[in-house]
């Protein structure tokens, strides 16, 4: 009988001690943020008037008060820049604030009223759509130039998306090319780290 009790006891320590290291290992390794903190980070900041979009959203969570993400917050490139950069200010102080997270925040501003880009960035948004429904973009942007219109942008890329990234390119290039042969796409392919881009519905 002290045979089996002595077993039971060893297995019973050997599995806490398993559960220990593996918890002090994520700790110290950092874990992959559960759905509900991205909600919560997401939730939080798009509440804040002024901002239009969030993307690039990376969370490492080392555990309670030590976690820390980064991001990039779309704004109106029309707004003042001392009230945009004070906006980023306050979303990072109150993040830390109310819910123990270290937030860096890049500031990307968005052109709203230009009629030309505006319908350049719908357009390349319904062809990225076509091509996979997984796909989204963000960091719209054109240059142009004597011979041609630069469209610069990223593709967010998803687990959902099953394409690689050069069948999204070329696809991309030659639908925009079929459109206006002036027009140029320069892509950068992006990969999501927790969840797609959340954006604001502006009305």
């Amino acid at each position: 009988l002290d045979g089996y009790m002595g077993v039971i006891v060893s297995a019973f320590i050997m599995y806490s001690g398993i559960k220990v290291l593996k918890e002090t290992i994520n700790n110290i390794m950092g874990r992959a943020p559960s759905k509900e903190l991205i909600n919560k980070i997401e939730s939080f900041i798009q509440g804040y008037e002024g901002v239009m979009g969030i993307h690039d959203l990376v969370v490492h969570d080392y555990g309670p008060q030590h976690c820390f993400a980064s991001l990039h917050v779309e704004v109106d490139a029309n707004a003042d820049i001392l009230e945009s950069h004070d906006l980023i200010d306050n979303i990072e102080r109150d993040m830390l604030i109310d819910h123990g997270i270290h937030l860096v925040i890049h500031l990307d501003p968005i052109v709203t009223d230009d009629p030309f880009v505006k319908e350049m960035k719908d357009l390349t948004k319904k062809i990225v759509s076509e091509i996979d429904r997984s796909l989204s973009i963000h960091d719209f942007r054109i240059v142009k130039g004597k011979a041609h219109k630069n469209l610069i942008f990223d593709v967010l890329m998803t687990e959902q998306c099953k394409l690689n990234e050069k069948t999204i390119q070329d696809e991309i290039i030659k639908r925009i090319k079929e459109i206006d042969m002036e027009l140029y796409a320069v892509i950068t392919i992006d990969r999501s780290f927790v969840s797609t881009p959340s954006k604001k519905l502006i009305k």
